[in-house]
C-alpha cells in the first residue's frame, strides 16, 4: 500500500505527500506494531511459563487482532479508492475474509464477555472485603475513610492500582518497584505515568462496578464491555511500551522509529480509554432509554423533520 501511494498522483503530486494519507498509513502501522508486540509477548510468556494460564491474554490478542485486521483493511480500502474493489488489488477479498473468519470464531462480543468475566473473578478475590464494607458505608466508616484518603495519595503519586506502595516482593523474594516508569526507558516516562493513572482509574471503575451491582455485575454487559475494552487496550499499550523500551535500550536499528510508532498508538489508546472511563455511566443510561423507545415503537422512533413545517 505504501508503494501504491507513492506511485499514485493527484493534483500534480504523489498522494504520499498528502497529510491525510500519511496519517492513515501511520495509524495502520501503529496498530500493526501493537498487534505484533502483543503476539510476541504472549508467545514469549507461553514459552517461558508453559504451565501458566494465559487464556485471558490469548483472548485479548484474538480480540485486538480481529479489530486491527478490519481497521487496517478499511484504511487500505480508503487509500486505494475504487481500485480496491477490482481484482488488481486483493483488498476487498481480504476484508471479506476478515469478517468471515470472525463468524467462524463465533460472535466477537463473546470474547469480550469472557475477558471481562474471567478478569472480574480474579479481581473479586482481592476486592471482596472492601466491596462488602463499601456496600454498607455507615457501619464501616472507620474502615473506609483511610481507604478514601489513600485513594487520593495513590492518584497523586501516579502509583499503579496493584498497591499503594511502590516496592513489593515478587514470587522470587526480590523487592521490585511497582511503578511502571521504573521499568521503561526514560524517554517513555511520560507515557508510563499516564498509563499508571489509567490503570488506577480502571481499578476504581472495577470496584465501583462491584459496589453498585454486587454479584449481578456479571449480567451487566455494558460494564463488561467497558472493562474488556480497557483490559485489551491496557495490554496493547503495555506490550508496545515494553517492546519500544527494549529496542531503545539495546540500540536496535530504527529504535527511534519504534518509539514514534509506540507514541502514535498509545496516545490514541490513552484518549480512547480516558473517554470511555469518563462517559461510560452516561452512555449506558442513554443506551437503555433510547433502546426502550425503539423496542416500544418497533424501530426508529424519531419523527420525520417535515411532519410539521410550522
Amino acid at each position: 500500500m505504501v508503494e501504491h501511494c507513492q506511485m499514485r498522483h493527484r493534483f500534480g503530486h504523489s498522494i504520499a505527500q498528502f497529510g491525510m494519507v500519511q496519517e492513515r498509513l501511520v495509524r495502520s502501522a501503529a496498530h500493526l506494531y501493537a498487534l505484533e508486540s502483543m503476539t510476541y509477548l504472549v508467545a514469549g510468556m507461553v514459552t517461558a511459563q508453559p504451565e501458566r494460564d494465559l487464556r485471558i491474554e490469548s483472548s485479548a490478542v484474538k480480540l485486538f487482532a480481529s479489530g486491527t485486521t478490519k481497521f487496517v483493511l478499511n484504511e487500505c480500502m480508503a487509500l486505494s479508492g475504487a481500485l480496491g474493489l477490482t481484482n488488481e488489488l486483493p483488498i476487498e477479498r481480504y476484508l471479506r475474509d476478515a469478517y468471515v473468519l470472525d463468524s467462524f470464531m463465533g460472535p466477537i462480543d463473546l470474547l469480550r464477555l469472557y475477558i471481562a468475566g474471567a478478569s472480574l473473578s480474579y479481581a473479586g478475590k482481592d476486592m471482596q472485603e472492601f466491596v462488602r464494607k463499601a456496600r454498607k458505608p455507615v457501619a464501616n466508616i472507620r474502615y473506609l475513610l483511610p481507604k478514601v484518603f489513600m485513594k487520593d495519595v495513590r492518584l497523586l503519586l501516579s502509583a499503579p492500582a496493584v498497591g499503594a506502595t511502590s516496592i513489593r516482593e515478587n514470587e522470587r523474594g526480590t523487592r521490585v518497584s511497582l511503578r511502571v516508569r521504573d521499568h521503561l526507558h526514560p524517554n517513555l516516562a511520560h507515557h508510563a505515568n499516564r498509563l499508571s493513572r489509567i490503570i488506577y482509574h480502571t481499578h476504581e471503575a472495577t470496584r465501583q462496578a462491584f459496589i453498585l451491582h454486587g454479584p449481578t455485575v456479571i449480567e451487566n454487559q455494558l460494564v463488561l464491555k467497558l472493562l474488556a475494552d480497557l483490559a485489551v487496550d491496557l495490554f496493547a499499550v503495555t506490550a508496545c511500551l515494553s517492546r519500544a523500551s527494549r529496542a531503545k535500550s539495546i540500540g536496535l536499528r530504527y529504535h527511534d522509529h519504534e518509539l514514534e510508532l509506540t507514541s502514535a498508538f498509545v496516545l490514541e489508546a490513552f484518549s480512547r480509554m480516558e473517554k470511555a472511563l469518563a462517559d461510560y455511566k452516561q452512555k449506558g443510561n442513554l443506551s437503555k432509554r433510547i433502546s426502550a423507545v425503539m423496542f416500544k415503537e418497533n424501530g426508529y422512533a424519531a419523527v420525520h423533520p417535515l411532519s410539521r413545517v410550522w
